[in-house]
């Protein structure tokens, strides 16, 4: 009689030959500590190396299952698995992910704490045998395109988005109840566990973040070019989940519709391809070269300005290479050439500021008074109020530019339309509207003969002959000027940040070093006092009445915060905060 098993372990796994012994090596350890019946399903996608061979050396030393199957990709691999799993909860992990010792107890005793209504997220970190290169820091801490675990706060409720399967688990029951387990929609790698996760999250399930479960990941990406082709993938596939799923695409992904009507503007009024798209295209590859360059010089002298620009061009790069993936996928049908995809997305990611100023009193016009918005696309529509006769100030972009099929009307209350005329301009030709060599394009309308209130309907079509290398530079002074650390992973930051308010400088500093010191060993540093917000913590603010708590009762207040912190979101059980509330300690807000 087989073996009641709660824990069915899945990984898929391809010609991973080079780390997958050390990988079940590690899963022995895991072996010693488990205080629960597991397996582990090996789910192999025809591999061509002997990936299998090696697997096999483990079957006489951990419960594991093989499955041999033809080459479809990991969600083929995955769903083969879970057909023939026993678990009460399945953990997805990776062919490259090495669990800690305690992964398989942590993630079944939240479920027996939280039920089949919550999946439990582990967190990921980089596996310590590997040299982590800036680009490795980058997309897990700054750019966050690898994984978002940056943004979660620790112990917290999250969303479908983070449904990571190198370290996550799922009740069987409720994956059982989907019309399909991984959608075989998924031409390519991307995408394909978010859409589940979505579906997942729409049977029901919460998702929570438990930050104890750690993993590490032994991935290197040491290529920039490398990860430029993923994000291409990822970009792609984003299209496939929006297909899949209408409602996200309505409520969430509603950027991909506007993308999309943008990209036809560029399809419509380009040639078969564009001289400016070309040289996006090579100063993109300026600039990964850059990051080489970059690269090489941190591994030599780390310095923040080196990793603060190398961070802002991977944050350009990757965004631009996950927007082509977009582009691509829409007209995969039409032989388009790629500069006419990069031309749009340049203009997408760095779109012009439309601006147009109203006349004063001293007949001057005042930054602080325009009206600004951000425009895409070639084709702009702009309507103006005006409820008094003036001259009118609009700047049609922020950056050189040539405008074309310009046309200004003026419409009153009675459908009554004039054309506007233009009163002057500082064009290089004023009758095409040349503003080539102007970095700041304007052009005047004499509105004095306009009587009570009208609206003023514009209409152009604006090519931007924006200098590349100056947004590119914008781009990079606004992330050296974020002043980030580059070193210290961003998700080890505090827990639970408690500020203090109500006192004077002084007494405010001391109690800090006081309350601090009587936490810092209960809590392992996961709850700290200040005198201010915390960003990746959840705040509250204690503002002290009489005198400050006394120290036993600071730490039953701690105790309480830290209770409800964990179980508030998860079962609906809110725990009374009696003791804070009648101490004036009160949450603020949760980042």
């Amino acid at each position: 009689m087989k073996q009641n098993v709660l824990v069915s372990v899945i990984f898929a796994t391809y010609n991973r030959c080079d780390v997958i012994r050390q990988v079940l090596q590690q899963w022995e350890k895991v072996d010693k500590t488990t205080k629960y019946s597991y397996e582990i399903i090996c789910s192999d996608d025809a591999s061509s190396d002997n990936t299998v061979s090696i697997i096999e050396e483990f079957v006489d030393k951990l419960p594991i299952t093989i499955l041999r199957n033809e080459h479809g990709g990991a969600s083929r691999a995955r769903n083969a698995a879970l057909k023939i799993a026993r678990g009460e909860i399945v953990i997805f992990t990776g062919d490259d992910i090495f669990p800690t010792e305690n992964f398989i107890n942590k993630h079944y005793e939240n479920h027996l704490l939280f039920g089949d209504n919550v999946s439990t997220l582990g967190r990921i970190e980089w596996h310590k045998d590997i040299e982590m290169n800036h680009l490795m820091y980058h997309i897990t801490n700054v750019g966050c395109e690898q994984f978002g675990f940056a943004t979660l706060p620790p112990h917290s409720t999250i969303d479908y988005r983070f449904f990571y399967t190198s370290n996550i688990s799922v009740s069987r029951k409720v994956l059982n109840s989907l019309h399909e387990y991984f959608s075989l929609s998924f031409d390519r790698y991307g995408f394909e566990d978010i859409e589940l996760g979505y579906r997942i999250g729409k049977a029901g399930v919460t998702f929570f973040y438990d930050s104890d479960i750690l993993a590490y990941h032994h991935h290197i990406y040491d290529d920039v070019d490398k990860f430029c082709n993923r994000q291409l993938n990822a970009g792609n596939q984003l299209i496939v989940f929006a297909n899949l799923q209408p409602k996200v695409r309505k409520n969430e992904f509603s950027g991909i519709d506007d993308f999309n009507r943008v990209l036809k503007e560029y399809i419509k009024n380009s040639e078969k391809y564009s001289s400016r798209g070309k040289k996006i295209l090579a100063y993109v590859d300026k600039m990964k070269n850059r990051t080489k360059i970059l690269e090489r010089q941190i591994k030599k002298c780390d310095i923040k300005e080196l990793r603060a620009e190398c961070s802002a061009l991977y944050k350009f790069i990757f965004q631009f290479y996950m927007y082509m993936g977009w582009a691509k996928r829409y007209q995969a049908k039409k032989e388009i050439d790629d500069s006419v995809f990069a031309e749009m997305v340049f203009d997408y990611i760095c779109p012009g500021i439309v601006q147009y100023f109203y006349q004063n009193e001293k007949l001057s016009y005042n930054e602080a008074d325009s009206i600004i918005y951000v425009e895409r696309g070639i084709q702009r529509k702009i309507s103006i109020e005006i409820e008094k006769p003036m001259e009118l100030r609009l700047d049609p972009i922020s950056f050189p530019c040539i405008i074309k099929n310009f046309s200004a009307y003026v419409k009153n209350r009675s459908i009554i339309k004039k054309k506007l005329k233009i009163k002057r301009t500082n064009s290089d030709n004023e009758n095409i509207l040349d503003f080539t060599n102007q970095e700041d394009p304007q052009i005047y309308f004499d509105c004095d003969n306009l009587i009570g209130k009208q609206t003023i309907q514009i209409s152009m079509d604006v090519y931007s002959l924006a200098n590349i290398e100056k947004e590119v530079e914008k781009l990079v002074q606004n992330e050296i000027n974020q002043n980030r650390n580059y070193i210290e992973p961003v998700y080890e930051k505090e827990l639970i940040n408690i500020q203090i308010t109500g006192l004077d400088k002084t007494k405010t500093e001391k109690l800090i070093s006081r309350y601090n010191d009587i936490v810092k060993e209960k809590f392992d540093e996961r709850v700290i006092f200040s005198n201010k917000s915390k960003a990746f913590a959840s705040n509250y603010i204690y503002k002290v009445k009489n005198e400050p708590l006394k120290d036993s009762d600071m730490v039953r207040a701690v105790e309480e915060i830290y209770k409800n912190f964990y179980g508030v979101n998860i079962n609906g059980n809110v725990i009374k905060l009696s003791l804070l509330k009648n101490n004036n300690l009160e949450k603020i807000k949760t980042i």
